[in-house]
């Protein structure tokens, strides 16, 4: 009985952690300022980006675009999720919302912080457990999702993707984990991210 309540703790506590996470209402930048600081965000300023043309509705390639970026200090996964807000220059509005849990976002030199790849290595039920977390927390918003692809393992890549096609908006939440560290000369490289994407029509 005590580990059958420890459990439904643990269970309430990751959904609530995926729950707080996530900002799916279409916004302006002062309200999403607020919103971040009232959550603690660490406000990493505006990021210098290029994008594809399908990335979200309206986006343009070779344009530069500089969405407002807060790294979520009171995440309970590590690492821990960076958000960018693009918005339109003309009145502030959200067009999308990417939602990063991702150790590039960890690594700024591969000499002093390459080991955190190999940190992640084991980590494999961690990054699907965040995956389906998010994922339940957004089918009871949106209901069943428009197309999934199940998690499998390629190689020596683990991958997932979920999508919902609404009416006014797009989600794709995608999962990446690398099995297996590639050699590039004298470092190790994997890919270990969770990433949700909210596209405004």
């Amino acid at each position: 009985m005590k580990y059958l309540y420890l459990l439904i703790l643990f269970t309430i506590g990751m959904n609530l952690s995926a729950r707080s996470q996530l900002l799916i209402e279409r916004r302006n930048i002062a309200e999403v300022r607020k919103y971040e600081a009232e959550n603690g965000s660490e406000n990493q300023g505006f990021k210098k980006m290029q994008v594809g043309a399908d990335f979200f509705h309206g986006a343009q390639e070779k344009v530069e675009y500089f969405p407002l970026t807060f790294k979520r200090i009171n995440d309970t996964f590590k690492p821990k999720c960076v958000v960018e807000y693009y918005y339109s220059d003309k009145d502030s509005i959200i067009n999308a919302i990417v939602y990063d849990w991702n150790i590039m976002n960890e690594v700024t030199n591969l000499k002093t912080d390459g080991y955190k790849f190999d940190q992640q290595t084991d980590r494999k039920d961690e990054y699907i457990q965040q995956y389906n977390s998010i994922r339940d927390q957004l089918i009871k918003l949106f209901g069943e999702p428009s197309r999934t692809k199940k998690i499998k393992e390629d190689g020596h890549l683990v991958a997932g993707e979920t999508d919902w096609y609404l009416k006014n908006m797009d989600l794709r939440l995608t999962m990446l984990f690398s099995s297996q560290l590639q050699v590039a000369g004298p470092f190790k490289l994997g890919s270990f991210r969770v990433r949700l994407v909210t596209d405004w029509k």
